[in-house]
Parts: structure tokens; C-alpha cells; sequence
């Protein structure tokens, strides 16, 4: 798998390293001895040995937008561009400005290693086959991440909301079931704001740190996630994919009892 890209000795690079990991869980029936050599009875249990290996590494350029040095959302941006993830075009990455459903569509595909490929298939009727995020959607939608809204349209040119992007992310990592039974309640402000529809993803998303709350405690459901928090919002997701899913994996499979 491919882990978080390490600053290199100058700036403006990255690497990526990619690893290979070995687990090996087993169990243990020995014989015990005392100080004098004699059998005391046995020794039993189990343990799980786990192992990296360095597979390569490739240098990640950073493309150099003005628009964003100093900015808070710098290291992730930067990130998110050199993996390929955000599209690293022109000088200028424009933080502030929304992040459009069909370009977040393609970053979450891009994130989650989706394999994608150009098809004829129409699957919603704002998205013909030549549209350049085309693939990336269909990709989606046929892994159930995606859906269309009115008359089917997925309205690429659409800006994303802050509980789209949380629904998407978390349908792509197939956690959406991990919610309480409802009905329950949020630790946030706006809790009565979030729609029904995305309350167990953003819940979900919450728990994970995916998705998190203004300095008054607000997670702001229906506002447009700009390219800078959607750039954090990736950052984490891509971390969780590194480092959690690896962990869920071992706490709750390996080491299951």
C-alpha cells in the first residue's frame, strides 16, 4: 500500500513510499520449566507479528500555486496535488473558492485507488460519456457512493456541501452502517440542521475526524466545502486509508477473540 508521501531534504517534493506488510498470527503451547529444570506445566497463548517491506519509492513534484502560501490548508493541498488526487493545473488553486461535485467525485475516486475507465454508458443525463469526470462518477455511482438527485442528475457543476462530501467518503469506505440506531443525537450546535439522509455518515465521519466542527462546535451540513477544507477533508481520508483501515483490520479481525 502506499503511505503518506515524507518531506524530502529541499523543498518542494515529496516521496512516496510504497510497502508491502506481512502478518503472521499464531498460537503457542510450551512446556514451562522451574529454576531447577523441572516441568511446571505449560505456557499458552498467542500473538501476532507484523512486518513493513520497503517495495520503492518515487519523487512527487508539488506544483506551485501562489495562492496558497501561508494559507492553513498549505500542507494538505500540496499533498493532495502531488499524489495526483487534487488536479495539480495552472498557478493557482483558489482555496476559498467551492469544491464542485464532479471534481470532488474524481478526487474521492482518485483517493480511494478506484480503478476507472472511459465507457459509452450514460448513467445520469448531465454526464455524457465526454464529460472529463465522466469516469470517475460512473465509477462511483456503480459502487453505490454516488446517486443521482433530481430526475437523476448528479450536477457535476454543482457545489458540494459539507454533508455530501461526508455521505460520498464514507459510502466509499463502506462504514455507513457503523451509525447508532436512530434516533439519536449529535454533539453539535447545528445538530437540528443536519438531513436525514446524511445524519449516520456525518456521525460516522465525525468519529473518524473526516468531517469536523467549527470553533463554535457547528458542522455546518449544508455549506459548501471549499477546495481548502476539501483538501483537509482528503488529507484525512487518505490518512484513515494508510493507517486506520489497517488498524480496524487487525483490532477487530486478528485479534478477535
Amino acid at each position: 500500500m502506499a503511505n503518506e508521501p515524507t518531506a524530502i531534504s529541499f523543498s518542494g517534493g515529496y516521496l512516496r513510499t510504497t510497502t508491502g506488510e506481512d502478518i503472521l498470527a499464531y498460537e503457542y503451547d510450551l512446556p514451562k520449566w522451574n529454576e531447577d529444570g523441572e516441568p511446571v506445566g505449560r505456557q499458552r497463548g498467542s500473538a501476532t507479528l507484523y512486518a513493513a517491506t520497503p517495495l520503492g519509492q518515487e519523487r512527487l513534484p508539488v506544483p506551485a500555486f501562489r495562492d496558497i502560501r501561508g494559507h492553513w490548508a498549505q500542507e494538505p493541498v500540496e499533498q493532495m496535488a502531488s499524489l495526483g488526487i487534487l488536479e495539480p493545473t495552472g498557478l493557482y488553486f483558489a482555496p476559498g473558492l467551492p469544491m464542485l461535485r464532479g471534481e470532488f467525485a474524481r478526487a474521492l475516486a482518485q483517493a480511494g485507488g478506484m480503478e476507472v475507465k472511459v465507457e459509452e454508458e450514460q448513467l445520469f443525463p448531465d454526464v455524457p460519456p465526454e464529460h472529463p469526470y465522466a469516469p470517475y462518477i460512473n465509477a462511483l455511482a456503480r459502487e453505490g457512493v454516488v446517486e443521482g438527485a433530481r430526475y437523476n442528475r448528479f450536477q457535476p457543476q454543482e457545489a458540494a456541501t459539507r454533508a455530501q462530501a461526508a455521505v460520498m467518503a464514507v459510502k466509499l469506505l463502506g462504514l455507513e452502517r457503523l451509525a447508532p440506531v436512530p434516533p439519536y443525537s449529535l454533539p453539535y450546535l447545528d445538530d437540528q440542521q443536519i438531513p436525514l439522509w446524511a445524519r449516520d455518515a456525518i456521525y460516522v465521519a465525525g468519529e473518524m475526524g473526516l468531517l469536523e466542527p467549527d470553533s463554535f462546535g457547528r458542522i455546518r451540513p449544508q455549506a459548501t466545502i471549499t477546495r481548502a477544507e476539501a483538501a483537509a477533508f482528503l488529507e484525512r481520508l487518505v490518512t484513515f486509508l494508510r493507517e486506520g483501515m489497517v488498524r480496524e483490520y487487525q483490532e477487530r479481525l486478528l485479534n478477535y477473540s
